[in-house]
């Protein structure tokens, strides 16, 4: 599947880097324009445990979605919306990330 543009969950320029890099490992998503969107996690700043880690990504993932859904509907097209339109691309994506950390025994990693 092609996207033509990806909203992420956030504006930490690392974790843009990241996705920036792995998509350009695959063909069909190298071209995709990489978009950082404000987007809350609903977990605390530094999330502890599987639960929290995964609950902030799903959030900050529906979030970008419903932004790049709404970029699309009503009008404001940027730079890459306007050449993903010429190039009869339609799809668009949301994606989260949430770093957090997880207990072993009695420490916490």
């Amino acid at each position: 599947m092609r996207l033509s543009t990806v909203f992420v969950g956030t504006t930490n320029p690392g974790k843009l880097n990241a996705v920036r890099q792995a998509f350009k490992q695959y063909a069909d998503l190298k071209t995709s324009s990489i978009s950082g969107v404000r987007a809350a996690s609903h977990v605390p700043e530094q999330p502890i445990g599987f639960q929290d880690t995964t609950t902030g990504a799903k959030m900050r993932s529906l979030q970008a979605h419903r932004l790049a859904v709404a970029a699309f509907e009503s009008g404001s097209r940027d730079t890459a919306i306007e050449e993903a339109e010429r190039n009869r691309y339609r799809s668009v994506a949301g994606l989260g990330l949430e770093s957090g950390l997880v207990r072993l025994g009695e420490e916490v990693c």
